[in-house]
């Protein structure tokens, strides 16, 4: 376990809170009396499985038949286009995130959003005041937490970082093996940019919403505040200038 943890570049520890003990124990047997063989057999696979969108079309081709098509009953595959930007968001989120902000999300909407963050806001805050079930001492409790809800409106405050990233236009698949390994390894050092309220926990350009119980905040990505869910002031500008079809 120890070497895992080295490969992955975190920091020594003394102590480790594992969630599943139970299993880990039973994995420790599992290693120690199963063939080799065996476990070569299955990581082989597993690997073979996991990397299979980015192989040659046989390889994609059956693992979409056995695991969409006979469990599922999937009748086809997405387009190539709709899988090639699902796979750009889930692994290089941040840097379609910044594209997708320059093109579709302007100082006026996230201003506009903002505000009305802000109205519900205080709108709560005038519902605290008044619910006579809460004690007052509750109450005092349940503003100080309001105060303390941290917005995150349109993208992340901090972009992710992607220098270190080596993106090889003919390895698909070492590249995506490699992207997600950054956000692993800078959070097991610590990095505070990624533990911090401001964090995200999906991409920019995700129609979504959600507040987050564990960081106190609530986060719009750009996804939502577009329309049907949302009209930024431009948008209803352009919509009224446009010409009319013929």
């Amino acid at each position: 376990m120890g070497a895992v943890f080295q490969a992955t570049g975190a920091p020594a520890f003394q102590t480790l809170n594992v969630s599943q003990p139970d299993y880990i124990k039973q994995i420790a047997v599992d290693l120690a009396n199963s063939p080799i063989d065996s476990w070569r057999a299955y990581f082989a696979y597993q690997l073979l499985r996991s990397s299979a969108p980015t192989l040659s079309e046989p390889f994609e081709n059956e693992t979409f038949d056995f695991w969409s098509r006979y469990l599922s009953g999937t009748k086809e595959q997405r387009p190539r286009t709709a899988r090639c930007v699902a796979t750009v968001d889930r692994q290089l989120g941040d840097l379609l995130g910044q594209k997708y902000i320059e093109l579709t999300f302007g100082a006026d909407a996230r201003a506009q959003i903002t505000q009305l963050v802000d109205a519900l806001e205080k709108a709560m805050a005038e519902d605290i005041r008044t619910l006579p079930w809460m004690t007052e001492e509750t109450k005092k409790a349940a503003l100080a937490k309001l105060k303390a809800i941290t917005n995150n409106v349109g993208s992340p405050r901090k972009w992710r970082d992607y220098g270190k990233l080596t993106i090889a236009r003919d390895d698909c698949t070492a590249t995506l093996y490699a992207a997600p390994r950054l956000p692993t390894t800078s959070a097991l050092r610590g990095s505070a940019s990624l533990r911090t309220r401001t964090e995200w926990g999906m991409t920019t350009p995700t129609v979504n919403a959600f507040y987050s119980p564990q960081n106190n905040s609530i986060n719009f990505p750009a996804g939502i505040l577009q329309t049907p869910f949302f009209r930024s002031p431009a948008a209803i500008c352009r919509s009224t200038t446009a010409e009319p079809e013929p």
